[in-house]
């Protein structure tokens, strides 16, 4: 990079999309979980078609060159009856060649300045340990750890794949035809409405919602699993170096029917050939008594938390405060 380059932050544009995708593709292809390639659907689906607005796309060009994104991904989310607009950070990537120049930060400030522009009310973000500092240095607040719950089922797969020796039977054409029962939207609006959690910051769960973060969604498949219409799963299967896991993304419904549901979880997971289930810890239905069902505590992935108003109604700053789940992963 020149040191006489001229750096321009700006707004994203339609006509950018190439340049975002391609740029997305090379910087994270290497080091994702799921095997997805991102597309024009793709780009569609994450920055224009959330049920909670448009996302707020940053980029940095030198010329015409896009060299760096930054995306805001909007949220809106509950607290004691009162519903909050939130983004979170993700995206956020610079060319390997124009690192150092504290691009990121310039994107991220821009991208702030927008957010407040729109009245949102804060910002969060789970950062790996590379971005961790950076987002300190924008003003986040670190929160620790995010406690996920993980339930071994094939020990000696998992130990293989550990030192490196992958299943091949794991990773034949079926693997990824297997059968999952479709979402029932309606049923998933109606437990989310009917057990939401008042003192708990959850996300608004219209059928909207599901049928955007799950149906519409590039190149992923999620299933329900349901006990009694009373509570149930969602979740989809990832396939890492061989070895299938079952990853748990949102559990809504009744509490008291939590240990069922744990069992037919178990069980579906049992059937794929899952060698682990895991969960989130979510303050309500997933943080007691996970160790009697075989669970064991794994400390994964930082959050951080911006607040963008003075006053709120609502203690960001703090995990119990938090109905988390691993939908807020755009990842899986």
């Amino acid at each position: 990079m020149s040191d006489s380059a001229i750096i321009e932050i700006r707004q994203a544009l339609n006509e950018d999309s190439t340049q975002i995708i391609d740029l997305l593709n090379d910087v994270f292809l290497p080091q994702q979980r799921t095997a997805g390639k991102r597309t024009s659907s793709y780009f569609d689906w994450k920055f224009l078609s959330s049920p909670f607005g448009k996302s707020i796309l940053t980029v940095a060009t030198v010329e015409d060159e896009i060299i760096g994104i930054d995306h805001l991904w909007p949220w809106e989310l509950h607290f004691n009856n009162d519903l909050f607009r939130a983004y979170e950070a993700t995206d956020a990537v610079v060319k390997k060649e124009f690192r150092g120049k504290r691009i990121l930060e310039q994107m991220r400030s821009y991208g702030i300045k927008q957010a407040a522009n729109e009245k949102a009310d804060f910002l969060f973000n789970f950062p790996n340990h590379q971005s961790l500092k950076t987002n300190i240095n924008y003003g986040y607040k670190y929160l620790g750890k995010i406690k996920w719950w993980v339930k071994p089922l094939r020990p000696v797969q998992i130990m293989k794949s550990l030192i490196g020796i992958s299943s091949n039977d794991s990773n034949k054409p079926e693997a990824f035809t297997m059968n999952y029962a479709p979402l029932n939207l309606s049923l998933l609006e109606h437990l989310h409405n009917n057990f939401l959690p008042k003192k708990l910051i959850t996300i608004n769960r219209t059928q909207g919602y599901f049928q955007y973060r799950y149906i519409d969604k590039h190149n992923s498949r999620y299933g329900q699993l349901t006990y009694k219409q009373e509570i149930a799963a969602i979740f989809t299967i990832n396939i890492n170096d061989g070895v299938k896991e079952m990853v748990i993304l949102e559990i809504l419904g009744d509490k008291s029917f939590i240990k069922e549901l744990l069992k037919i979880i178990t069980n579906k997971a049992k059937e794929f050939g899952c060698a682990f289930v895991a969960v989130i810890n979510d303050n309500l239905l997933l943080n007691k008594g996970l160790l009697l069902e075989g669970f064991l505590p794994k400390k994964e992935k930082n959050m951080v938390v911006y607040p963008l108003k003075e006053q709120l109604k609502l203690e960001i700053d703090k995990f119990s405060s938090w109905n988390l789940t691993a939908s807020l992963h755009d990842s899986i």
